[in-house]
């Protein structure tokens, strides 16, 4: 069985909650056709994806899995999730968007599943979300970007949520979030934001998670890492020298913990990550719809990056397990 944790959706009444709104990010209409106007960069240009069927359509993200003998999804909805709304309206859209995803699995006769998402809130009612998400049989964990209600990873204030999610065993995806790109990520299409930024936000987000000992404190927590985890199993070594008073071997120890996604398009990188977590923590994940999700040289990466029972359990084995697969 192969499993992509790591795909997006844009379903249409997702796409008309940004209609609404006059900032970025925002749906616009250009030349007939709807815009995702999702990143202002340093120089004040606005850019973002056509919403052709391939990021709205149920249909068009079962086809997409026919093509690449994708088994199963576990689909998220997309970048920005609902971090820009009003606190006071995101707590209602996030409920109703889980019961919306998580009608996914239905719709599709157990192919799809559908990924909850979090209000940014306060720390206790995103912690009534997670327990709301463990409750719909249709969900299989949680995204949440690289700051939760617009708290860093490591702040003390997020316990309540870590909790909710190591009580529930609800796996969260961290995922990166850039609405305004610095001006030196502007230029090359999305080579330079999707290619340098996320992966150096998720790095970020990684360093702050293990340094604050998140992982020790809740020792049943399930977190994902996206691009296999930026940067992070190439600098765990600088970042353990780097900071005082921390045991050689303890950052790569709680590490080991954190499940990562296999979208690094080179063999190499995919052994490194594997290096650091171990292959029944890596995870096949396509970034679907978007450029560059590039199945073939994902999935040939893992080809010749692992043994053969290592590729058996990034490509579905794990991602079943971890994610309670029927």
């Amino acid at each position: 069985m192969i499993v992509d944790i790591h795909s997006h959706l844009y379903p249409p009444w997702f796409v008309d909650w940004f209609r609404q709104r006059s900032d970025v990010p925002r749906v616009a209409v250009e030349d007939g056709a709807d815009r995702f106007l999702l990143f202002t960069t340093g120089e004040g240009k606005v850019s973002g994806p056509l919403l052709t069927d391939e990021y709205t359509s149920v249909g068009a993200k079962l086809a997409f899995m026919d093509r690449h003998g994708i088994d199963r999804s576990i689909v998220s909805l997309g970048n920005p999730w609902l971090e820009v709304f009003d606190p006071d309206e995101a707590f209602d859209m996030a409920r109703e968007a889980n019961a919306r995803m998580a009608s996914l699995s239905r719709e599709t006769a157990g192919r799809i599943f559908g990924m909850g998402v979090l209000p940014p809130v306060e720390p206790h009612l995103v912690a009534e979300v997670v327990v709301d998400v463990a409750r719909r049989p249709g969900l299989r964990g949680v995204i949440a970007s690289t700051k939760i209600g617009q708290l860093l990873l490591d702040d003390a204030a997020l316990d309540p949520v870590w909790k909710a999610l190591n009580d529930t065993r609800v796996p969260v995806m961290i995922h990166p979030m850039i609405v305004d790109l610095p001006a030196d990520l502007a230029g090359y299409g999305i080579a330079l934001s999707a290619g340098i930024g996320f992966p150096f936000q998720t790095t970020m987000a990684m360093a702050r998670l293990l340094l604050g000992e998140v992982l020790e404190r809740h020792p049943h927590l399930r977190v994902l890492a996206v691009h296999g985890g930026g940067a992070l199993p190439y600098l765990i070594g600088r970042l353990e020298g780097s900071h005082a008073g921390t045991k050689e071997g303890r950052l790569r120890e709680s590490a080991r913990r954190l499940l990562l996604d296999a979208a690094l398009y080179e063999a190499d990188a995919v052994r490194m990550a594997a290096s650091l977590v171990g292959a029944e923590h890596l995870l096949f994940g396509t970034d679907h719809p978007f450029p560059n999700a590039d199945v073939e040289r994902i999935s040939r990466a893992i080809d010749s990056g692992l043994t053969g029972s290592e590729k058996k359990l990034v490509m579905g084995a794990a991602a079943a397990s971890w994610y309670d697969l029927p």
